[in-house]
């Protein structure tokens, strides 16, 4: 068996201890970058997701505010005393001019509409005792807004409502005005355009799970997630970040709740594209490191030679001779 040469040795020795070095650097680097740069990604996906929570809740409160001023117009207590032109023609032209209602209606204290305009010019239903910001308002709130975003009860049209008490002189709730935003409106200007890279989307859930509103995905609209226990755990979270598997792919979430609604904005985006700059830098480190280590080796190999090595020879040669 060939036995090693010492220039051999020193340079295998050497290059051992170095690809250990520089290994665990390139190692502890890459970890470290990962997971700063995942944390910071997830940072980012769940401030995505409250920032869309904060405009979606001053969406609801303009419809609130709006529900409260229509409530303490002259012509909506005329309207419920029994003369609802004045109000009727308020609320058509107050429809028309703002671009984001899909209806305004004033019920009185059965449910049914006394004055009222849809932007799809359909009619208005005959009553509407059976909606849950109805039924809330009348057992003594002031205010309400409807549990989920809902179908219209004549136009079809995606919307939630925001209701308000009207009153009489003596504090008695004696009907209520209904502002309904069209809810299409808030997810093509809010929700739809709203990314996280290149595949990260938002969409939204209400209080009992379902889907009402996705930005990849209309025909999910008011239906319950394929995977309950998937909604279960974001109800479950209410505010925070979540990991999860679809379709082989590790994904996080981020949900922010809407605490006066209880529906709850998700943005979801892939661990590999949150991580890819991270995973970027690790592959240039690793490139890095194998050049050093492959400089160092021809280095030590030249040093070895040149400084150590011929000098040896050239005394091993003059010990020779001499003797």
């Amino acid at each position: 068996m060939k036995r090693l040469g010492l220039n051999q040795v020193l340079t295998i020795a050497v290059l051992v201890s170095l690809f250990c070095g520089i290994a665990g650097i390139i190692g502890y680097t890459a970890k470290s970058t990962y997971d700063i740069s995942l944390r910071l990604e997830q940072e980012a996906l769940e401030r995505t997701a409250k920032n869309l929570g904060n405009v979606l809740e001053l969406y609801i409160d303009t419809a609130k505010e709006q529900a409260q001023n229509l409530a303490a117009q002259p012509a909506v207590a005329e309207a419920l005393a029994g003369s609802p032109q004045l109000a009727q023609a308020m609320l058509r032209q107050y429809v028309v001019q703002a671009g984001n209602i899909a209806s305004i209606m004033l019920l009185d204290s059965t449910g049914k509409p006394v004055a009222g305009a849809l932007r799809s010019n359909d009619a208005l239903a005959a009553s509407f005792a059976d909606r849950d910001y109805f039924k809330a308002v009348m057992d003594g709130r002031e205010s309400a807004v409807s549990s989920s975003v809902m179908k219209g009860k004549t136009s079809n049209t995606l919307l939630f409502a925001a209701a308000h008490a009207v009153k009489d002189q003596g504090g008695k709730t004696v009907g209520v005005v209904v502002v309904c935003p069209s809810w299409d409106n808030f997810m093509s200007k809010y929700l739809d355009p709203v990314r996280f890279g290149d595949s990260g989307y938002a969409y939204m859930l209400d209080g009992q799970g379902r889907f009402i509103a996705h930005a990849k995905d209309k025909s999910l609209l008011l239906s319950p997630p394929p995977d309950r226990a998937f909604a279960d755990r974001a109800l479950a979270l209410k505010n925070g970040v979540m990991e999860y598997d679809f379709k082989g792919e590790h994904k996080f979430m981020a949900v922010a709740q809407i605490a006066q609604t209880g529906w709850l904005v998700c943005m979801t985006a892939s661990e590999s594209e949150m991580a890819a700059l991270a995973s970027a830098q690790r592959n240039v480190l690793l490139v890095i490191g194998t050049a050093v280590l492959v400089l160092v080796a021809g280095l030590i190999i030249v040093f070895n030679k040149v400084v150590v090595l011929s000098p040896l020879a050239a005394i091993a040669a003059f010990a020779a001779a001499v003797a």
